[in-house]
């Protein structure tokens, strides 16, 4: 489990996917989290599960910092290899291939939030103390967690994920893969195989946001990491994180931190 925090921590966490099940469970504050085509409320007391290969995001919307407890555990530890196993093709592949539909966000009134949170939190537990079979435990927690949801889904008729789903994950990777570089719109709408203005267009309607507003912002979120974990200048943090103008960078740098890196590296050090 990690505890993260809003604007402490980053500014927001802006839209990308793990190879993980990912579950987060809010502490305080309020926010919103987009996971693919879907925008959800979230505030003290939720729990929003993440299927492995969604694409996410999380803004605060409140005045307050949005806490959260972060869960990442691999359903590959829990699979028998088994194909036969009922467990396999009824969870945990449908988990992996988006074919179920889980109830999100699930507010702390929910009455199976207290198992599924108890689940978790032993889960940790477990995997914290480390005792003898303490890897059986929590593979038992986390089944029982799965088996939870998987008896709570929204029994509706599925429905594919949209196909511009892909369009944005395949451009997130070239950015994550060239971000050190100089990257226009139509080197990226190149790269996704779509016009300037249809790529524009799919982007923004996905995300929420233009190419450029990402671009730099997942730029900004590599110079907060190198400002708090390096000792490189701050001119060298620029370069390094694809900006070639440095008045430009410390410009959006305050927009988006609300303080310089000089500032803002100083701060993460206390």
């Amino acid at each position: 489990m990690q505890l993260c925090t809003v604007p402490d921590d980053f500014d927001a966490v802006g839209m990308h996917w793990h190879e993980q099940m990912e579950v987060i469970l809010i502490r305080s504050g309020q926010g919103q989290m987009h996971i693919d085509s879907q925008i959800l409320a979230v505030s003290t007391g939720c729990m929003i599960p993440v299927m492995p290969g969604e694409m996410h995001a999380i803004t605060r919307t409140g005045s307050q910092p949005l806490v959260y407890e972060d869960y990442l555990f691999s359903l590959d530890m829990l699979d028998g290899k088994d194909p036969d196993d009922w467990c396999r093709t009824h969870v945990l592949q449908r988990l992996e291939h988006h074919e179920l539909l889980l109830p999100r966000p699930i507010s702390d009134t929910n009455p199976i939030h207290q198992d599924l949170s108890g689940f978790l939190h032993k889960a940790e537990k477990a995997s914290t103390a480390r005792e003898g079979g303490y890897s059986m435990q929590v593979k038992a927690y986390l089944l029982l967690f799965l088996q939870c949801l998987y008896a709570h889904r929204i029994k509706a008729a599925f429905q594919n994920e949209s196909s511009h789903q892909d369009i944005v994950r395949n451009t997130i990777a070239f950015v994550k893969a060239n971000y050190r570089h100089s990257i226009s719109i139509d080197e990226a709408a190149a790269a996704a195989g779509f016009s300037r203005n249809h790529f524009m267009r799919i982007f923004h309607q996905e995300t929420g946001e233009t190419f450029i507003t990402y671009l730099n912002r997942y730029r900004l979120e590599v110079a907060a990491n190198l400002l708090r974990s390096t000792n490189s200048s701050v001119n060298d943090i620029a370069v390094e994180s694809g900006f070639d103008n440095f008045s430009y960078f410390i410009r959006l740098f305050k927009k988006q931190y609300h303080t310089s890196p000089g500032r803002y590296r100083r701060a993460s050090y206390r």
